[in-house]
Formats: structure tokens, sequence, C-alpha cells
């Protein structure tokens, strides 16, 4: 358990912080601790959703304020319910599995401060604790991200392929940033918000959303009304999405389905219908690319992406939702921490250069765990 700092939960603060719990109580500390280690006055508050005595006795012993469930009402709501009883100039939004790293509160505070005219700031966020993995840039899609997915025969794949060669030059802008870099959208597992600029765009979350795209909806309300969200690499943050697995663990289905229909039916009803009627037709679809890769890992690396090189590690052919992996020189070496779809044998592996002319990529063999 924290040690009890002096500023556990601070009412006169300018921040206020929220941790959403679901059955992860121990994660939750670990949390609380990271928030507690930034040295700044917050006023912290924790939301059980557990609906279990244990979880809620554990979040209770920390001595901060709980708010116990008696259902699970999701992720929104819950964050929903602290924000409409505080009235702090800031809002940090942490997920239980999420560790901010040493001063990365300070200067995203700072960075609010100093700039009026930015809702929100991100901290550089990294998949594993060593920081070798980056996450990607949270994509706000268009109206016609869905339809071009759906979309069969060669033109469907041809455009496809553009659609993730423009991601993943979008997130090597993102993994490679060195100053505050202008985002659609930041994720609500690790952000801080300026509340004025969120009671400006209609509240925090809409609470139709339970979990996922809830935060995809907020930041499409406010760059409606002109405010601005920025990655800060100079802040940092240890998000392990997908638990590292050296273990078979069966596919579950995706909790983020209904979030997405929910969004795009409310932005993009139109683009939705067609996805859907491109997807009902009986065409003949182009068989997926294998897991292992169109050919051998190169050793070396091409001379010509020695300098800066990236690999990206997704459980998706389209590497919709990638891991990069930045490095120099001219051999690869995977980190022992992998995601647990890499064990499942669901990994896709693509390698290029990190900067200059992109060229043409290698789709290569992921890691094999041992």
């Amino acid at each position: 358990m924290p040690s009890r700092g002096p500023h556990r939960s601070d009412r006169a603060a300018r921040i206020t912080a929220v941790i959403v719990n679901y059955k992860v109580a121990d994660q939750v500390l670990d949390a609380v601790a990271s928030i507690e280690r930034q040295a700044l006055p917050i006023d912290l508050h924790l939301v059980d959703n557990s609906v279990c005595a244990r979880q809620a006795q554990r979040l209770r012993a920390t001595g901060l304020p709980v708010l116990e469930n008696r259902e699970n009402v999701g992720f929104g709501r819950a964050c929903n319910q602290v924000y409409r009883a505080t009235q702090s100039d800031y809002v940090l939004l942490l997920n239980p599995d999420a560790r901010l790293l040493p001063e990365a509160l300070a200067a995203m505070r700072a960075h609010l401060d100093v700039h009026p005219e930015v809702a929100a700031v991100g901290p550089r966020p990294y998949w594993d604790a060593a920081r070798q993995f980056l996450l990607p840039p949270i994509r706000m899609p268009s109206s016609t991200t869905l339809p071009v997915l759906s979309l069969p025969g060669r033109a469907g794949a041809a455009l496809r392929r553009r659609l993730s060669l423009a991601w993943r030059a979008r997130a090597l802008r993102f993994w490679c940033a060195e100053q505050p870099l202008r985002q659609d959208c930041l994720s609500g597992g690790h952000v801080l918000l300026r509340r004025s600029a969120v009671d400006a765009a209609g509240g925090l979350f809409d609470p139709r959303f339970f979990l996922y795209w809830e935060d995809v909806d907020l930041f499409r309300r406010l760059r409606a009304i002109g405010a601005r969200a920025d990655l800060l690499p100079a802040a940092g943050v240890v998000h392990p999405f997908g638990a590292s697995s050296r273990t078979e663990t069966p596919p579950t289905p995706n909790p983020s389905l209904p979030g997405r229909a929910l969004y795009m039916a409310k932005h993009h009803r139109w683009s939705s219908r067609i996805a859907d009627l491109l997807g009902k037709i009986q065409w003949h679809q182009p068989p997926r690319p294998r897991s292992a890769g169109a050919c051998a890992l190169p050793n070396p690396i091409p001379h010509a992406w020695q300098q800066h090189w990236c690999i990206e590690l997704s459980p998706d052919p389209l590497f919709l939702w990638p891991l990069g992996l930045l490095g120099r020189g001219p051999t690869l070496r995977w980190p022992q921490s992998l995601p647990d779809w890499v064990a499942r044998g669901e990994a896709y592996a693509r390698l290029g250069p990190a900067t200059g002319a992109q060229g043409k990529l290698i789709v290569v063999p992921p890691p094999v765990l041992s």
C-alpha cells in the first residue's frame, strides 16, 4: 500500500485526479502511488465499479475519497460522477494500469498554464516498463474510414494499404516528436484536461458510452469549439495495454466494438450504413497475409535505414493499432516483454525507416516466444 504522503487528497488543489476501479484494486494502488510521487497538491478520487466488498475495502484503506457504485456503471459515467462533484481547474484521468513517470504531471500542468488555448495534454505513452515499445496515437475516424475498411476487391485492398501507410506516417511523427505536438485526440486513460474547455464542449463524457470511444467523442467535441490537444514528449506514462504474457490465452470479444458502433452512429451515420451494406455483399475477398510475414528478418537492417529505423508490431495486418519500436544500427533485438497476442500467434511486424522517405517497407516475421 502506498505511503501516506502530504497531498493524498487536497480539496483546494488545482488538479482533480480520477481512477476508476473494476476488480483491479492492486493496480489502482500502484496508480495512486505514481500520482503521489508527482509531489503536487492533488484532489485524488477513486471510483469503485466492482460491486465487491473486498475491492472496496482495499480502496478505502488508502484514506482517499472512494465512491462505491451499486453496479458497474462503466468508465465514462464513473468519471462523470467525480467531475460533477469537483471544481478544480484541471482534471487528470488515469487508468488503473497506467503509471505516471516522475515529474510528468508538473510538466503537463505547466503546459496548460502557459498555453490557455490548449484544452488537454497527454504524456508520451510507453507500453512497457523498460520504455522500449511506444503506444500509437489515438485516431479520430473520418467519414471515409469504415467504408474503406469494408470495400472489397483490389480497389479496397489498395485503398487500405494507402490508409495504413498514412497511419504509419502519423504514428512516426507521434513517436519521434521532441516538442509538443498537436493531436486530434488523446487517450482517456492518461490525460490532463482543462475543465473550462470541457464545460464549453458540453461536459466530460457522453453517458451512453459504457467503455471505450468516450474519449474520442470528447475530443471531437473539443475540436468543434476550436480547442487544442497536445502530446507532451517531456512527460511520460507507462500503460501496458494488453498485458504481457508468455502463455496462450483464449481470445475474447473485442470490448471496444459497441463504443465504436455508437460513435460512428452518432457522428458518421451514413458512412456506417454504407460500411454495413458493403459488409453484407458476398464478394471474393483476397486472403489475409500470414502472420509469419513475407520474408525473413533482414540481418543486417538495410544500410539506408540504420541511422533511425522503426518496427511496428500489431495484432492486425493493416497495423491499425501498432506498438512502435525505434532503433539505430544494423540489428534488431526483440524486447523480452511482449503482448499476449504475440503468444497467441496473432502478431504482424513491419520494418522501415523512421525518418526521411519511406520507400518500400518490409513485412517481417514477428517475435516467437519460447
